[in-house]
This record gives structure tokens, sequence and C-alpha cells, in this order.
């Protein structure tokens, strides 16, 4: 396995924990529609609450330079194309770079703001926050 996906693979078990330990449901790797050139649009996580609130959850996780960053913005497009809220969670060395110019963008959450996010979409407690 290529390092940028190992790493990928370890930011989503992250995601999962993270999502897991707060009671939400989820499905991790949901398939939906196509892009422009025919291939399947796969998001990480699908999020659920027990009142029916969803929240699609894509991840980008960079360490090191790389075409991640490049992405983000296409991953953008596939977050606002979905029939439910969704957001990019970004983490990484390389993905601090963006905090600034994305910090107006209501769709991009770091990774260490998830938590204070989902307490905030889903209505939980707030002592669940961080």
């Amino acid at each position: 396995m290529k390092s940028a996906n190992r790493s990928g693979a370890q930011f989503e078990d992250m995601v999962e924990a993270l999502v897991s330990s707060m009671g939400l449901a989820f499905i991790r790797g949901f398939t939906f529609g196509r892009r422009s050139l025919g291939t399947k649009r796969t998001i990480d996580f699908i999020v659920a609450d027990v009142a029916g609130r969803k929240l699609a959850i894509e991840g980008k996780c960079q360490h090191v330079p790389g075409t991640g960053k490049d992405k983000v913005f296409a991953d953008l497009r596939d977050i606002n194309s979905l029939p439910c809220p969704g957001i990019l969670v970004l983490y990484g060395k390389e993905m601090e770079s963006l905090r600034v110019p994305l910090c107006m963008e209501p769709n991009v959450v770091f990774y260490d703001d998830l938590q204070d996010y989902l307490v905030l979409y889903f209505h939980l407690p707030l002592n669940m926050a961080s």
C-alpha cells in the first residue's frame, strides 16, 4: 500500500473513532452518483443521528507536499453536489497552509475542530465538545 493511501486510511480510522465515540451512526465509503467522466463518486462517511440529520464527511490528509491540496476544490464540488449537507475535513502538515485561505469556507473543517463541529451540527450536549 502506498504511503499516501496508508495515511489516508489511518485518517479515516481517526474520523471513524471520533464519530463512533460520539454515539453517531455512520456508513464508511458511501458511493453515490457519477462524475462528468462517468466515474462513481464515493464519500468517506455519511454520519447520522437518531433524529434523522445526516452529514457527509470527505477527508483529505496530507503530511508532505503533493497533489492533495490541488484536489480540495474538486472535493468541495463533490460535497456541494450531495443531496445532504457535507463537509471537507482537512488534516496534516501540508493542509495547514490552507487554514487561512479556507477559513471562510463553510464546508471546510480542520480535524482539530471536527468534534466541536459535530456537537453543534447534531445538537449534542455541549459537554461533548473538546
